[in-house]
């Protein structure tokens, strides 16, 4: 945990002065943004593979050889804190909203100004309007629509705010499932665990003559059956076998 977080601070006071350099007296041109962002998700790979005792594979399951070339609303399950990590790694073009607590996070407040998410509790129609110019200029906005984190990694109620906009912003949606996150670092726990963590890219959704209602609905239930799927064929006894023994160990 110690050595996992060291790495996380040293790539937060990097990319913090890299983005007073670059960004505030550098000037905020397309090309500065541009080379923070690729500088941002060299970080979070490099940051998730620095994690001990855990391996972090990607898999694009999604049909096309880079779906993210194509600006789009990016979905994805909640577990942990470091997923929105195991997004920003997918892509150099992604703009995250975020609620508004964690403007004002330690460590990194500054790393999201500079990045340009966007606060956002709810969608409102002003929402609409800066994050419709950030799809004009390329970058796909990945929002959690559960809102928070699960406590046992079950997939919780969508909020049908990401599906809201997509519909408004007449976009395609692109599901991103994440499993292990919420093991290697549970809901109220401070210290990391041993583990797997798998990332996978799902195929693009069309939001084409469907309620954004509708689609909320449907697309959480074939979360549930995808992550039901990825359960199965990831949790084998290897999976819980260190846990199991360290339970005996305490005991």
């Amino acid at each position: 945990t110690v050595f996992a977080f060291v790495c996380f601070l040293i790539g937060s006071f990097y990319l913090t002065f890299l983005g007073f350099f670059l960004l505030t007296i550098g000037g905020r041109s397309e090309k500065h943004k541009i080379t923070y962002h690729r500088h941002l998700q060299w970080i979070c790979k490099f940051v998730l593979k620095k994690i001990p005792m855990t391996n972090c594979t990607i898999k694009n399951n999604s049909g096309e050889e880079n779906p993210f070339d194509k600006p789009a609303i990016i979905i994805c399950n909640h577990q942990a804190h470091i997923d929105l990590m195991a997004i920003l790694a997918l892509s150099h073009k992604i703009i995250v909203v975020t609620n508004k607590w964690v403007w004002n996070a330690p460590f990194y407040r500054w790393i999201i100004r500079y990045a340009d998410f966007y606060p956002a509790e709810k969608f409102d129609v002003e929402d609409i309007g800066p994050l419709r110019n950030k799809m004009q200029e390329g970058y796909s906005i990945a929002i959690f629509p559960e809102g928070t984190r699960s406590e046992d990694c079950s997939i919780l109620r969508f909020h049908k705010g990401a599906f809201y906009l997509a519909k408004e912003l007449n976009v395609s949606i692109i599901p991103v499932m994440i499993h292990g996150f919420g093991y290697v670092l549970p809901k109220k726990y401070m210290l990391l665990k041993k583990g797997e963590l798998h990332i996978e890219v799902l195929p693009r959704i069309c939001t084409d003559n469907i309620d954004y209602q509708e689609l909320c609905k449907e697309t959480r239930k074939m979360y549930k059956e995808k992550y039901s799927e990825l359960c199965k064929e990831v949790e084998t006894p290897n999976y819980y076998a260190d846990e199991i023994i360290n339970n005996y160990i305490y005991k």
